[in-house]
């Protein structure tokens, strides 16, 4: 843009819960029902032994203009192995545990469309 800048100056902070997040703004972020504050919690309090979750809230200046819901998982690169190759692997992890169980970060949501929420206003 000749003559002008743009300000890109934006920042980018990590929660551990919807519940760091005012739900009126959710809900602006968010307007869909099945991505909704309260999906959000019940999904924090069902699979919090699975799963666990992080948002990633995008700001300009102090107004939040976006969130982005990811979640931590352990994958099993092994789930599909049998036989001999299952027990090689059962006694590598008897050393190295979590061999072959990669974490995994995932952005989206684990039950829904994995819509990222943006204020289009």
């Amino acid at each position: 843009m000749a003559g002008g800048q743009i300000n890109t100056s934006l920042e980018v902070k990590r929660f551990e819960s919807v519940r760091n997040f005012d739900q009126n703004h959710w809900d602006v972020l968010f307007p869909q029902a099945h991505e909704s504050y309260a999906f959000h919690q019940t999904l924090e309090e069902v699979l919090t032994r699975q799963l666990k979750f992080y948002y990633f809230g995008i700001y300009a200046k102090t107004k939040l203009i976006g969130v982005a819901p990811c979640f931590m998982m352990d994958d099993a690169f092994d789930a599909t192995f049998a036989g001999p190759l299952k027990a090689w692997t059962a006694i590598i992890r008897k050393i190295m545990p979590r061999f072959l169980r990669p974490r995994i970060l995932f952005c989206g949501s684990p039950a829904g469309e994995g819509t990222l929420g943006i204020d289009r206003r």
